[in-house]
């Protein structure tokens, strides 16, 4: 007997033991042989190694620094070491996702596929400058009435009211959810893709609602919704495929990262993860010249913008989150856990938005997508400690997260059809 590491693992091994997901969840029983069709779920549940009959230990995962050229390898460590440069590259945690940066940015080297744009800047004003917007609202009159230009579908709203109901069934759910065509094509895109890794396929909103649940096919619905909302920003000021695509990494970060913890709602987290920053793009359409200016100053000194936001604003996107949220009437554990992901020990479940806090890290360090901030924020002393993961959990938390993001970014921004 002995551990095979998840990509080494092929059809035709037999399991020692009981094979399960980093949730906990049983995938697989001692004594069964893997098939084809498996290996595509144990990797899609954070599976890292199997203890597999007959096979002897393995010490490797794939190619290690060790194989990557030198002089990339060099390259590499010198640009990352200036995106980590707010943190302590001596602290656990921060060496562990160094490292993995290192890596991933080495292989993009290589490939070709290093992203190197740079976000607008102001030509006719100084970009150092914070001052000279004397006369902004609070974050509360800035959000108080005017919630129609971002104003979530009818839909979302029905789906509350039929959850409300105590006499509500699946197919109460359903029949709501499939009077929108849209929202209905993008949430059987959501069950289907690696996301869940359901080993068949699901055909119709009954189902998926029978499968994942009522709540946590409302709350999927809650994102799409948010997502198909913001409409009309200017290119100048942010991409918005970027931008979603940062938040998308982000929501699956955390929902891996939550699968660590048992107990805790996976797609709570991950549509947490997806809406931590549109209080961003809401001060992007409200105060679009002071948010301009933060995008030019956080790029220039390489500072994380909410703390710029402070100093031009006087508030960040957080607290705009948060009346936002309230307007909208969203579910108060969400509201909390994006209005605290910068500061998670002020809310009342640290936990919960500290988990948001570290994947917003982990996909700002991963160069995944792009809402604003190139540098990687300061990895949160207390966030660690309360979310209390052991620091060899990030780099099977960034390889499961990575084998699912393409099909939900599809599922999310509809590329692909």
């Amino acid at each position: 007997m002995g551990k095979v590491f998840v990509d080494d693992l092929k059809p035709g091994m037999v399991l020692e033991s009981e094979l399960k997901g980093a949730n906990g969840r049983s995938l697989l029983p001692a004594g069964a042989t893997i098939e084809e069709k498996h290996l595509r779920i144990i990797k899609i549940w954070g599976v890292t190694e199997a203890e597999i009959v007959g096979a002897g230990s393995q010490k490797g995962e794939g190619p290690g620094l060790s194989d990557i050229p030198i002089e990339v390898l060099r390259a590499s460590q010198e640009r990352v070491k200036g995106l980590f440069r707010l943190n302590d590259l001596d602290r656990p945690p921060v060496r562990d996702l160094y490292d993995l940066c290192v890596m991933r940015t080495a292989r993009a080297m290589i490939s070709g596929t290093l992203q190197t744009a740079r976000l607008p800047v102001e030509e006719d004003e100084a970009p150092l400058d914070t001052g000279g917007f004397p006369d902004l609202p609070s974050p509360y009159n800035l959000v108080q009435g005017r919630t129609s230009l971002v104003s979530l579908p009818d839909i979302y709203f029905r789906i509350v009211e039929v959850l409300d109901n105590p006499r509500t069934s699946a197919f109460h759910i359903a029949e709501v959810v499939s009077k929108d065509p849209s929202l209905t094509a993008k949430l059987l895109r959501l069950v289907n893709s690696p996301f869940y890794g359901f080993p068949s396929k699901i055909d119709s909103i009954s189902r998926a609602v029978a499968l994942v649940g009522a709540q946590e096919l409302s709350t999927l619905a809650l994102g799409i919704s948010v997502i198909n909302s913001f409409q009309g920003i200017p290119p100048e000021l942010v991409d918005m495929k970027a931008f979603w695509e940062h938040s998308i990494a982000c929501g699956v970060l955390a929902r891996v990262l939550s699968d660590y913890k048992p107990g805790l709602s996976g797609e709570r987290f991950f549509v947490a993860g997806l809406l931590h920053d549109v209080g961003k793009l809401f001060m992007l359409q409200r105060i679009p010249k002071p948010m301009l200016r933060v995008l030019s100053v956080s790029e220039k000194e390489g500072r994380p913008n909410h703390l710029v936001e402070e100093e031009v604003v006087g508030y960040d996107h957080t607290e705009v989150a948060g009346f936002l949220f309230n307007e909208w009437k969203l579910p108060p554990t969400l509201r909390n856990m994006v209005r605290h992901h910068h500061k998670p020990d002020a809310g009342k479940n640290p936990i919960d938005s500290a988990i948001i806090h570290l994947a917003d890290i982990l996909a700002i360090a991963l160069g995944i997508g792009n809402s604003g901030t190139r540098v990687v924020p300061a990895v949160s002393e207390t966030a660690w400690a309360s979310a209390g993961f052991a620091p060899s959990v990030l780099g099977p938390a960034v390889k499961q997260a990575l084998r699912q993001l393409d099909e939900i970014n599809k599922a999310f921004l509809g590329e692909g059809k």
